[in-house]
């Protein structure tokens, strides 16, 4: 055989070539082009739905956090109103419950939330499921403002607790108010700062 003598295609090339091989990368073409666009669609629209529960989280957080200091507000300065009741409506938004027990029986309170999903859920878990979606604060943020939350509801349940012992309707501290308040503000603060952007 001669050295210059052309050499025979590869079977591949040949198959490739034919009109069976071109049908066959031709789909296979189609359908990796087809996968990725669904990809990516997916994608996006997880990427949406997870931007919406973060929107939706921020303006239920802030909504609690405006009834709060309007609460905390109008009860420190207001001393006839520093009493059981007054205290109780403050958990209640801190709680987000939309019932709660009275005698035995289920009764509406005076709260309702902005989105119906997030009924009996309290500020605590709200923050928990926002932290943990958006990744904008680090671990050490997130555990600080975590323990703010539950101090104060600590403090709120200890008040509710001291009332119940006194008799209810027996006027408050002003400086147990103002203390709940602090703690309000500086999470609210966070809040504000952290998510902001959210809304530009």
């Amino acid at each position: 055989m001669e050295n210059n003598e052309a050499k025979k295609p590869s079977a591949l090339w040949t198959f490739l070539n034919s009109s069976f091989g071109l049908f066959i990368c031709s789909s296979v073409f189609i359908t990796f082009i087809s996968w990725s666009y669904t990809q990516v669609q997916q994608n996006n629209k997880i990427t949406a739905e997870r931007e919406q529960t973060i929107r939706k989280l921020i303006t239920e957080i802030k909504y609690r956090n405006i009834l709060l200091a309007t609460k905390l507000d109008y009860y420190q300065y207001c001393e006839d109103s520093m009493n059981y009741d007054a205290i109780d409506q403050v958990y209640t938004v801190f709680k987000g419950d939309i019932e709660q027990l009275i005698d035995g029986k289920k009764e509406a309170t005076d709260f309702t939330p902005i989105f119906p999903e997030y009924a009996n859920r309290g500020l605590i878990t709200l923050y928990w499921e926002l932290s943990s979606l958006s990744e904008r604060e680090p671990k050490a943020a997130i555990d600080t403002f975590e323990k703010k939350l539950v101090r104060f509801n600590l403090e709120v349940q200890r008040l509710l607790k001291a009332d119940e012992n006194t008799g209810a309707g027996t006027n408050m501290n002003p400086d147990d108010i103002a203390a709940l308040d602090t703690i309000r503000k500086v999470f609210a603060n966070h809040i504000d700062s952290t998510y902001s952007t959210f809304f530009e």
